[in-house]
Protein backbone atom coordinates (compact mmCIF):
# COMPACT_ATOMS: atom_id res chain seq x y z
CA UNK A 1 0.00 0.00 0.00
CA UNK A 2 1.49 3.56 -0.75
CA UNK A 3 2.47 5.89 1.79
CA UNK A 4 -0.23 8.23 0.13
CA UNK A 5 -3.29 6.16 0.39
CA UNK A 6 -1.77 4.93 3.97
CA UNK A 7 -2.22 9.16 5.22
CA UNK A 8 -5.58 9.00 3.34
CA UNK A 9 -6.62 6.15 5.50
CA UNK A 10 -5.17 7.20 8.60
CA UNK A 11 -6.81 10.71 8.25
CA UNK A 12 -10.16 9.21 7.16
CA UNK A 13 -9.71 6.84 10.49
CA UNK A 14 -9.15 9.53 12.78
CA UNK A 15 -12.32 12.03 11.37
CA UNK A 16 -14.59 9.20 11.94
CA UNK A 17 -12.79 8.48 15.64
CA UNK A 18 -13.36 12.09 16.51
CA UNK A 19 -16.91 12.12 14.98
CA UNK A 20 -17.41 9.14 17.52
CA UNK A 21 -15.85 10.79 20.13
CA UNK A 22 -18.43 13.54 20.14
CA UNK A 23 -21.05 11.60 19.95
CA UNK A 24 -20.29 9.47 23.10
CA UNK A 25 -19.76 13.16 24.88
CA UNK A 26 -23.29 14.40 23.52
CA UNK A 27 -25.39 11.05 24.65
CA UNK A 28 -23.36 10.63 27.79
CA UNK A 29 -23.79 14.22 29.32
CA UNK A 30 -27.73 13.86 28.06
CA UNK A 31 -27.90 10.49 29.87
CA UNK A 32 -28.98 8.92 26.78
CA UNK A 33 -26.84 5.57 27.66
CA UNK A 34 -24.93 4.02 30.59
CA UNK A 35 -21.82 4.22 31.58
CA UNK A 36 -19.86 1.64 28.89
CA UNK A 37 -23.16 0.38 27.25
CA UNK A 38 -22.42 -3.07 26.27
CA UNK A 39 -23.74 -2.39 22.53
CA UNK A 40 -21.97 0.61 21.60
CA UNK A 41 -18.33 -0.24 22.98
CA UNK A 42 -18.84 -3.53 21.05
CA UNK A 43 -19.64 -1.26 17.57
CA UNK A 44 -16.45 0.86 18.73
CA UNK A 45 -14.43 -1.87 19.73
CA UNK A 46 -15.16 -3.87 15.70
CA UNK A 47 -14.48 0.07 14.25
CA UNK A 48 -11.27 0.01 15.90
CA UNK A 49 -9.89 -3.25 14.89
CA UNK A 50 -10.89 -2.98 11.18
CA UNK A 51 -9.24 0.47 11.26
CA UNK A 52 -6.05 -2.07 12.59
CA UNK A 53 -6.31 -4.69 10.43
CA UNK A 54 -6.43 -2.40 7.20
CA UNK A 55 -3.31 -0.43 8.84
CA UNK A 56 -5.54 3.44 9.09
CA UNK A 57 -4.43 3.62 12.37
CA UNK A 58 -1.49 1.73 14.54
CA UNK A 59 -1.93 -0.40 17.93
CA UNK A 60 -0.68 2.01 19.79
CA UNK A 61 -3.49 4.22 18.19
CA UNK A 62 -6.10 1.90 18.82
CA UNK A 63 -5.19 1.09 22.30
CA UNK A 64 -5.30 5.15 23.03
CA UNK A 65 -8.32 5.42 21.16
CA UNK A 66 -10.05 2.55 23.02
CA UNK A 67 -9.17 4.60 26.63
CA UNK A 68 -10.23 8.09 25.44
CA UNK A 69 -14.00 6.55 23.98
CA UNK A 70 -14.38 4.50 27.38
CA UNK A 71 -13.57 7.53 28.93
CA UNK A 72 -16.15 9.50 27.44
CA UNK A 73 -19.00 7.40 28.26
CA UNK A 74 -18.90 8.91 31.54
CA UNK A 75 -17.99 12.49 30.70
CA UNK A 76 -20.07 15.99 31.62
CA UNK A 77 -19.73 18.94 30.15
CA UNK A 78 -17.81 21.14 33.04
CA UNK A 79 -19.49 24.63 34.61
CA UNK A 80 -18.83 27.06 32.72
CA UNK A 81 -16.81 30.01 34.61
CA UNK A 82 -18.37 33.57 33.65
CA UNK A 83 -15.63 35.62 32.01
CA UNK A 84 -13.48 38.24 33.55
CA UNK A 85 -14.52 41.41 33.56
CA UNK A 86 -11.29 42.62 31.57
CA UNK A 87 -12.42 40.06 28.57
CA UNK A 88 -15.97 41.04 28.45
CA UNK A 89 -14.96 44.72 28.04
CA UNK A 90 -12.73 43.75 24.95
CA UNK A 91 -15.58 41.85 23.89
CA UNK A 92 -17.91 44.56 23.70
CA UNK A 93 -15.37 46.88 22.32
CA UNK A 94 -14.42 45.03 19.73
CA UNK A 95 -18.08 44.49 18.60
CA UNK A 96 -18.76 47.84 19.02
CA UNK A 97 -15.44 49.10 16.69
CA UNK A 98 -17.50 46.15 14.43
CA UNK A 99 -20.63 47.31 14.28
CA UNK A 100 -20.23 51.32 14.01
CA UNK A 101 -19.00 51.44 9.92
CA UNK A 102 -22.14 49.23 9.08
CA UNK A 103 -25.17 50.72 7.35
CA UNK A 104 -27.46 49.92 4.75
CA UNK A 105 -24.94 50.85 2.24
CA UNK A 106 -21.78 49.57 3.58
CA UNK A 107 -22.35 45.85 4.83
CA UNK A 108 -18.88 44.74 4.20
CA UNK A 109 -18.22 43.55 7.40
CA UNK A 110 -21.15 42.40 8.06
CA UNK A 111 -20.28 38.49 7.62
CA UNK A 112 -16.61 39.17 9.97
CA UNK A 113 -19.38 41.05 12.86
CA UNK A 114 -21.39 37.72 12.66
CA UNK A 115 -18.40 35.91 13.04
CA UNK A 116 -17.04 37.58 15.85
CA UNK A 117 -20.24 37.05 17.94
CA UNK A 118 -21.14 33.30 17.03
CA UNK A 119 -17.22 33.31 18.95
CA UNK A 120 -18.17 34.95 21.91
CA UNK A 121 -21.49 32.86 22.80
CA UNK A 122 -19.39 29.99 22.30
CA UNK A 123 -16.23 30.74 24.24
CA UNK A 124 -18.98 31.49 27.06
CA UNK A 125 -17.85 35.49 26.45
CA UNK A 126 -21.85 36.58 26.08
CA UNK A 127 -24.71 34.28 26.90
CA UNK A 128 -27.07 33.14 24.17
CA UNK A 129 -29.80 36.23 25.06
CA UNK A 130 -26.93 38.48 25.09
CA UNK A 131 -25.41 36.91 21.45
CA UNK A 132 -29.08 37.09 20.07
CA UNK A 133 -29.25 40.74 20.88
CA UNK A 134 -25.87 42.23 19.00
CA UNK A 135 -27.17 40.04 16.09
CA UNK A 136 -30.36 41.76 16.36
CA UNK A 137 -28.62 45.25 16.46
CA UNK A 138 -26.30 44.27 13.59
CA UNK A 139 -28.89 43.52 11.55
CA UNK A 140 -30.92 46.68 12.61
CA UNK A 141 -27.99 48.21 11.12
CA UNK A 142 -28.03 47.11 7.78
CA UNK A 143 -31.60 47.32 7.78
CA UNK A 144 -32.15 43.69 7.45
CA UNK A 145 -35.73 41.97 9.33
CA UNK A 146 -35.12 40.68 12.54
CA UNK A 147 -33.54 37.30 13.25
CA UNK A 148 -36.91 36.59 15.28
CA UNK A 149 -40.12 37.43 14.85
CA UNK A 150 -41.95 38.82 18.44
CA UNK A 151 -43.03 36.84 20.37
CA UNK A 152 -46.36 35.65 21.94
CA UNK A 153 -45.85 36.17 26.05
CA UNK A 154 -48.45 33.92 26.93
CA UNK A 155 -49.11 36.14 29.77
CA UNK A 156 -52.70 37.94 29.34
CA UNK A 157 -55.15 35.35 28.91
CA UNK A 158 -58.01 35.95 26.61
CA UNK A 159 -59.74 32.24 26.29
CA UNK A 160 -59.24 28.72 25.58
CA UNK A 161 -60.92 26.78 22.18
CA UNK A 162 -60.88 23.23 22.02
CA UNK A 163 -59.52 21.59 19.01
CA UNK A 164 -61.04 19.76 16.89
CA UNK A 165 -61.95 16.05 17.55
CA UNK A 166 -60.08 14.40 14.03
CA UNK A 167 -56.47 13.91 13.80
CA UNK A 168 -54.40 14.48 10.57
CA UNK A 169 -51.81 11.52 9.95
CA UNK A 170 -51.36 11.82 13.58
CA UNK A 171 -51.70 15.08 14.77
CA UNK A 172 -54.56 16.51 16.73
CA UNK A 173 -54.47 20.26 17.91
CA UNK A 174 -55.92 19.78 21.72
CA UNK A 175 -56.71 23.60 22.44
CA UNK A 176 -56.16 26.81 21.02
CA UNK A 177 -55.47 29.72 23.89
CA UNK A 178 -55.76 33.11 22.66
CA UNK A 179 -53.87 35.89 24.70
CA UNK A 180 -53.55 39.61 24.07
CA UNK A 181 -50.86 39.42 21.76
CA UNK A 182 -50.75 36.47 20.00
CA UNK A 183 -52.17 32.81 19.91
CA UNK A 184 -50.90 29.57 21.20
CA UNK A 185 -51.48 26.40 19.39
CA UNK A 186 -51.60 23.05 21.75
CA UNK A 187 -51.02 19.84 19.81
CA UNK A 188 -50.80 16.03 20.35
CA UNK A 189 -48.96 13.93 17.81
CA UNK A 190 -49.76 10.03 18.27
CA UNK A 191 -48.58 8.28 14.89
CA UNK A 192 -49.13 5.40 14.23
CA UNK A 193 -46.67 2.67 14.82
CA UNK A 194 -46.65 -1.20 13.84
CA UNK A 195 -45.68 -2.92 17.59
CA UNK A 196 -43.84 -6.12 18.13
CA UNK A 197 -46.24 -8.60 16.35
CA UNK A 198 -46.75 -5.65 13.35
CA UNK A 199 -50.26 -4.70 14.70
CA UNK A 200 -50.94 -0.89 14.38
CA UNK A 201 -51.08 0.89 17.27
CA UNK A 202 -52.71 4.44 18.10
CA UNK A 203 -51.11 5.87 21.32
CA UNK A 204 -53.43 7.88 23.18
CA UNK A 205 -53.60 11.21 24.30
CA UNK A 206 -52.74 10.37 27.38
CA UNK A 207 -49.48 8.45 26.95
CA UNK A 208 -47.15 11.26 27.62
CA UNK A 209 -44.02 12.04 29.38
CA UNK A 210 -42.12 15.18 29.25
CA UNK A 211 -38.46 14.24 27.39
CA UNK A 212 -36.74 14.74 24.37
CA UNK A 213 -37.86 17.36 21.63
CA UNK A 214 -39.60 17.39 18.46
CA UNK A 215 -41.76 19.54 15.47
CA UNK A 216 -44.15 18.55 14.04
CA UNK A 217 -44.17 21.63 11.82
CA UNK A 218 -47.47 23.13 11.35
CA UNK A 219 -47.73 24.76 8.41
CA UNK A 220 -49.33 27.99 9.38
CA UNK A 221 -52.39 30.44 11.26
CA UNK A 222 -54.80 32.38 9.53
CA UNK A 223 -58.96 33.20 10.52
CA UNK A 224 -61.76 34.17 8.30
CA UNK A 225 -60.58 38.02 8.20
CA UNK A 226 -56.94 37.23 6.32
CA UNK A 227 -55.06 38.59 9.23
CA UNK A 228 -50.98 37.32 8.52
CA UNK A 229 -49.88 35.69 11.61
CA UNK A 230 -46.12 35.05 12.24
CA UNK A 231 -44.88 31.92 14.04
CA UNK A 232 -42.76 33.43 17.09
CA UNK A 233 -39.58 30.77 17.45
CA UNK A 234 -39.51 27.47 18.07
CA UNK A 235 -42.27 25.56 19.95
CA UNK A 236 -42.55 24.04 23.38
CA UNK A 237 -41.99 20.24 22.77
CA UNK A 238 -42.04 16.80 24.64
CA UNK A 239 -42.17 13.21 23.51
CA UNK A 240 -42.53 9.77 25.40
CA UNK A 241 -39.75 7.44 25.24
CA UNK A 242 -38.61 5.92 21.87
CA UNK A 243 -40.56 9.03 19.68
CA UNK A 244 -43.70 7.35 19.48
CA UNK A 245 -45.64 10.93 21.05
CA UNK A 246 -44.67 14.19 20.48
CA UNK A 247 -46.91 17.43 22.72
CA UNK A 248 -46.35 20.85 23.11
CA UNK A 249 -47.64 23.87 21.25
CA UNK A 250 -46.53 26.25 18.78
CA UNK A 251 -47.11 30.39 19.27
CA UNK A 252 -48.00 33.16 16.83
CA UNK A 253 -48.48 36.98 16.62
CA UNK A 254 -50.89 39.03 16.04
CA UNK A 255 -53.47 38.51 18.46
CA UNK A 256 -56.50 37.34 17.15
CA UNK A 257 -58.63 40.38 16.34
CA UNK A 258 -62.12 41.08 17.26
CA UNK A 259 -64.97 40.38 14.80
CA UNK A 260 -63.21 36.83 13.69
CA UNK A 261 -64.99 33.53 13.70
CA UNK A 262 -62.79 30.67 12.87
CA UNK A 263 -59.31 30.21 13.28
CA UNK A 264 -57.47 27.98 10.48
CA UNK A 265 -54.65 25.27 11.68
CA UNK A 266 -52.77 24.27 8.33
CA UNK A 267 -50.57 21.15 8.60
CA UNK A 268 -49.21 19.12 6.28
CA UNK A 269 -51.74 19.94 3.06
CA UNK A 270 -54.45 19.58 5.30
CA UNK A 271 -56.90 22.03 7.44
CA UNK A 272 -58.14 22.01 11.01
CA UNK A 273 -61.00 24.72 11.84
CA UNK A 274 -61.64 25.64 15.07
CA UNK A 275 -64.94 27.79 15.20
CA UNK A 276 -65.58 30.28 18.10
Amino acid sequence: MSRELTDVLHDRALMALRSHLRAERYHASMGHFEAGDPVTHAGYEGRLLAMEWVGAISAEEVASWRQRLHEAASWREPPREPPARAVRERAIAHLEERIAPLSPSMRDGFVACIGAIVAYEQTGVLMAEEALAWRERLRARIDMEPERPPRCSRRDLVRVLPGPPERIRGLRVTTVELYADGVVVRWHDAQRRPDASGTPRIWSDTDRQTAGHGDPYLGGLSDDLGTRYIGGGGPDLGINGGWKVRFGSSSFTPAFPNGARRLTVAYEGSDFEIEL
